[in-house]
């Protein structure tokens, strides 16, 4: 019986490369090595959980056939902190600290909005009683996590992209500098309604 899946071959219980699968998958050098009778490995196909869509990749050369990242996509270096809305900031971050171990590494204002940055572990939180994009939102945002900030290395290629995605913006790229240093940041919402901040960092103090 003979079954191609994900780019290869089934004949029996081995796998043999598909030169024209192969091709489909962007590797056109490979393919042609294929076609000029070069070699063709086989191997046997190891578990794959019950899932056929994983076939192929779990086979030994998964590495060869990555999924492929989206043509063009501006590099997001990272989650960067979650945004929460307390009641009131003291309390709040006294509990974060006495009660889950933060560590509160300075208090400080920005776009006129106080705030208090912690480290819990690895991440990062900042603390709100009012978000810096309130104003611009239809009601005040209730008590709770506020957005979520990815750091990107170009905010404008980035916001082309949220752009022509047709998302919301919710607040134009500007610049801003505060404890924590200057950085140019943009807001949009996303789909479901999540806002998201991304973030150019232009100097950083080193207090996070």
């Amino acid at each position: 019986m003979l079954l191609i899946v994900s780019g290869w071959l089934e004949i029996g219980a081995s796998w043999e490369e598909d030169p024209h699968t192969v091709a489909r998958t962007g590797d056109l050098e490979h393919a042609a090595l294929l076609l000029d009778g070069g070699p063709t490995p086989t191997k046997r196909a190891t578990s794959t959980n019950g899932d056929p869509s994983r076939r192929g990749l779990e086979s030994g050369y998964g590495d060869r056939f990555p999924i492929p990242r989206t043509e063009g996509a501006a590099m997001i270096r990272g989650l960067w902190n979650h945004a929460i809305k307390v009641e009131d900031l003291d309390t709040a971050t006294r509990f974060y600290v006495e009660t889950l171990g933060a560590e509160l590494r300075y208090r400080s204002t920005v776009l006129g909005c106080d705030y208090r940055l912690l480290r819990l572990g690895d991440a990062r939180i900042i603390l709100f009683e009012r978000a810096p994009y309130e104003h611009l939102l239809e009601e005040p945002a209730p008590p709770g996590l506020l957005h979520t900030v990815y750091e990107v290395d170009d905010l404008d290629e980035q916001v082309e992209r949220l752009r022509a995605s047709g998302c919301r913006i919710l607040m134009e790229p500007i610049e801003i500098e505060s404890d924590f240093g200057r950085r140019r940041i943009c807001f949009f919402v996303g789909p479901g309604g999540a806002r998201t901040e991304v973030m150019q960092i232009l100097r950083d103090s080193g207090l996070d």
